[in-house]
């Protein structure tokens, strides 16, 4: 009979000791491990997530932004510049060809500029400085101011 005893004790130990390990350990539904219920999580934890994504979105955006609008004004304002020198250029252009037209009716060469021309007896060609041209047929009279300052790169 004490052998019965000896193991009801040991049973009842044993069960004692499981009882009390189960409940020191963390098991999900503990005070210090609570089961999360679905309305947490709807009601704060998601709100919560989509707030901080929110807030980081923004801060990229706006982030994002300011180096396009940088990006932005400094092609425009290239795009000024370019525009004022070529308006310049084009006022001088635009003067030239009024002052030449206003001359006579003749042709007119500028400097860096190419062009075949056919000539009528009586009919001018006005060349810039720095110009050239050459007669390909008959021959050609120089006239004006500057007639001095002409190279003949033709003779020899």
């Amino acid at each position: 009979m004490n052998l019965k005893r000896y193991v009801s004790i040991v049973s009842a130990l044993i069960i004692l000791f499981s009882l009390f390990a189960a409940a020191a350990a963390n098991v999900p539904g503990s005070a210090s491990d609570p089961v999360v219920s679905l309305s947490y999580i709807q009601n704060t934890f998601i709100p919560k997530i989509l707030n901080q994504l929110e807030s980081k979105l923004s801060a990229l955006r706006s982030d994002s932004m300011s180096r396009a609008d940088s990006k932005i004004k400094k092609a425009i304002g290239d795009a000024e510049r370019d525009l004022s020198v070529d308006a310049g250029r084009l006022r001088e252009q635009v003067a030239y060809d009024t002052y030449m037209r206003m001359l006579d009716n003749g042709f007119y060469l500028d400097s860096g500029k190419t062009a075949s021309l056919t000539l009528k007896a009586g009919e001018r060609l006005v060349v810039t400085k720095n110009s050239s041209f050459t007669v390909q047929q008959g021959s050609a009279v120089i006239g004006g101011r500057e007639q001095n300052k002409l190279v003949n790169v033709t003779a020899g």
